[in-house]
């Protein structure tokens, strides 16, 4: 298994813009996954930047390019429960630059979504974390005082108190 504490970082460039329209599907068919024709977006040129990045990261480097590479297989097995969190906090730019810099867009999330997706082979769950913040009706979790986790937990779907919740690193947090 590759050690994910190591610090190593992956770094891609291509794409100056996001696509425009979901559900942000790659350019291409890759032999990791099945995907139908209606499902692809020649236009993304996010998607394969974020498999490029897992690539460079070396996760599943002896199997890239055929199908039975997975590269969060060694993090992710079927039936664990997986939580993505998107930094998607705010509607504007508190600093004056575009929303893009301060948001996670869609198109990088999707390649995220489909590897882990892939990694769990059916069994399992993943779950997108919804933002914390008062204008979503959540609060900030790391503020001494805060009082809930936000419209996820107040909605009773997922109750932290009985989950496994894991760093990449296998850090476990609680």
């Amino acid at each position: 298994m590759r050690d994910l504490a190591d610090g190593s970082v992956a770094v891609v460039s291509g794409a100056s813009n996001y696509p425009g329209i979901a559900p942000f599907g790659p350019p291409e068919a890759y032999p990791e996954f099945v995907i139908t024709p209606r499902d692809l977006d020649p236009s993304n040129r996010v998607y394969p930047m974020v498999r490029q990045a897992l690539h460079l990261l070396g996760l599943d480097a002896a199997r890239f390019g055929i199908p039975a590479w997975n590269p969060l297989g060694e993090i992710i097995s079927p039936g664990h429960r997986v939580l993505l969190k998107p930094n998607w906090v705010l509607h504007f730019n508190a600093g004056g630059g575009p929303l893009e810099a301060v948001v996670t867009h869609a198109a990088v999330l999707r390649p995220v979504v489909d590897y882990v997706l892939l990694a769990l082979k059916g069994r399992g769950e993943l779950i997108v974390m919804p933002p914390f913040n008062r204008m979503v009706g959540g609060q900030p979790i790391n503020k001494r005082g805060a009082l809930g986790f936000g419209p996820i937990l107040s909605s009773g779907c997922v109750d932290l108190r009985e989950a496994d919740i894991f760093l990449l690193d296998g850090t476990r947090v609680s």
